[in-house]
């Protein structure tokens, strides 16, 4: 019974398209995976200092996310909910949102998950 089913497993892995690579692939995987999880660890200015310089404040998604909208003063959100915002003045800097936003990714979660 197990023979067969070790037979079948064989049969059913190396038939398929690209079947005969999986062994190897998984190898590969299995030979770079320690070396992806000893990756130097991020920081929060370092996330910060990227999304500045690629300038992702200004990008219509993040707008669209946190539902900015123009108005005679700039940007302001139509999210009235002071909680919603990380950052003090996140309803109308969308670059202060985003940084406090990055760096609240980073935090360490507390006892209670939902303060």
């Amino acid at each position: 019974m197990l023979r067969q089913r070790v037979k079948r497993f064989r049969t059913m892995l190396f038939a398929k398209p690209g079947g005969r690579y999986l062994p190897g692939f998984v190898f590969v995987w299995l030979l770079f995976l320690p070396a992806v999880s000893m990756a130097a660890p991020v920081t929060a200015d370092q996330l910060a200092r990227q999304a500045d310089s690629l300038k992702l404040s200004e990008k219509r998604y993040w707008h669209t996310l946190l539902h900015y909208r123009p108005s005679w003063r700039g940007l302001r959100s139509l999210i009235d909910d002071p909680e919603f915002f990380l950052a003090e003045n996140g309803k109308r800097r969308p670059d202060e949102e985003l940084a406090a936003t990055l760096g609240g990714f980073l935090e360490p979660v507390g006892a209670d998950p939902d303060s």
